[in-house]
């Protein structure tokens, strides 16, 4: 009986190392999140303008950022994006990520870019631009 209870302990055990070392797997992969330059196209865009939001940079795994999704709400811009599904490699890879938004109106805006990996969205850029009047 002590033989098949310590069995069954040493399998628990190492069930519950295996589980550990998977959460520590999933922590790692979830942090695998680059920085991103944030540049706006126009540079100084006007309410005629349509505009562009431009993400680039290096990122630390192959599984660079894609899919992009925009979310304009009073005067911010959300722009998210996702890793794709499976293995990724362990190089850095440069990207770029061109974003078109359209047209806005006057006022000043944040752009936040997000990133989801292992459902948790992180944050990689982030810029404030003003978007002028137009001449009269």
């Amino acid at each position: 009986m002590k033989s098949s209870q310590t069995t069954i302990k040493r399998s628990i055990g190492r069930g519950l190392s295996l589980i550990g070392l998977l959460l520590a797997a999933a922590g790692f992969a979830s942090a695998q999140v680059g920085v991103a330059q944030v540049e706006i196209i126009p540079s100084a865009p006007t309410p005629q303008d349509s505009v562009t939001v431009k993400l680039s940079g290096e990122w630390p795994e192959g599984c660079v950022p894609r899919d992009p999704s925009v979310t304009v709400s009073s005067n911010q811009i959300r722009i998210a994006t996702v890793r794709p599904a499976g293995a990724c490699t362990a190089v850095v890879l440069p990207f770029t990520l061109t974003v078109p938004v359209g047209r806005l109106a006057a006022g000043v805006y944040d752009v936040i870019a997000t990133h989801l990996v292992v459902g948790v969205a992180r944050e990689y850029g982030r810029k404030s631009f003003a978007v002028g009047r137009i001449s009269d």
